[in-house]
Order: structure tokens, then C-alpha cells, then sequence
């Protein structure tokens, strides 16, 4: 993942993926609910 965030947490730091990154993971697995998690992903974007 290239977009990712370094976050805090109660834990240390944490990687969190961009928008970006999850439609590409989601893209790779493909799976109905991935495909409706994408389009809303992409609404989001646009805002």
C-alpha cells in the first residue's frame, strides 16, 4: 500500500489505508458486497 496513514493508537503506531489503497484490495478480491464498499468508496472521493 502506497497511500497509507501513520496513525496513534493505545497500541503505538498503526498503518491506515487510503481510500485509494482499499478499492485496490477490494478490486482484487471482488466479491459483491467489495463491489458495492467500491462505488460508495468513490462517491466519498468525489466530495
Amino acid at each position: 500500500m502506497k497511500n497509507t496513514i501513520l496513525g496513534k493508537s493505545y497500541v503505538g503506531d498503526v498503518k491506515i489505508a487510503s481510500s485509494k489503497d482499499l478499492v485496490k484490495l477490494k478490486k482484487a478480491r471482488n466479491s459483491d458486497q467489495d463491489k458495492v464498499d467500491i462505488k460508495k468508496l468513490k462517491e466519498n472521493d468525489k466530495k
